[in-house]
């Protein structure tokens, strides 16, 4: 028993050190792609964080983690699971308007809401798009 214990151990180890360099590695590209010679500030990071990109890369790390660590998503219907997928790609966007506005001066107009609420919605679209003919529908 506790050997699967220390192995449950290093699998969560080696996910979080994964994560972390997945990060680290959006973070370089982004630099790179906008030819910035320094690290993104914090108000830059949470306005790439409203882009779609960056929203289906995290819902997929959601997803796989659900699936790894939580025994009951696999018992789900696809009617739970979209929703759920939805609202993430829905919040991660929002959340990062709400802290660029309370900590970074940005305003909060209807234009940033809407552009915020689309790229959620539009992540969550290609999310789905992409294999919906695999999808089974009940």
């Amino acid at each position: 028993m506790k050997k699967k214990s220390w192995r449950r151990a290093i699998v969560r180890a080696i996910v979080a050190v994964a994560m972390a360099l997945l990060l680290v590695f959006m973070v370089a590209t982004v630099c790179a792609f906008q030819a910035q010679p320094y690290p993104p500030t914090l108000c830059e990071m949470l306005l790439l964080f409203g882009t779609a990109a960056v929203i289906q890369t995290g819902a997929g790390a959601l997803v796989a983690a659900l699936v790894e660590y939580w025994p009951g998503w696999a018992g789900l219907a696809p009617k739970w699971k979209r929703p759920m997928i939805f609202a993430f790609c829905l919040v991660l966007p929002l959340a990062s308007l709400a802290v660029r506005v309370l900590l970074c001066g940005a305003l909060l107009t209807q234009d940033t809401l809407y552009l915020a609420g689309a790229a959620g919605a539009f992540a969550f679209a290609g999310s789905q798009f992409a294999h919906i003919y695999k999808l089974p529908s009940g």
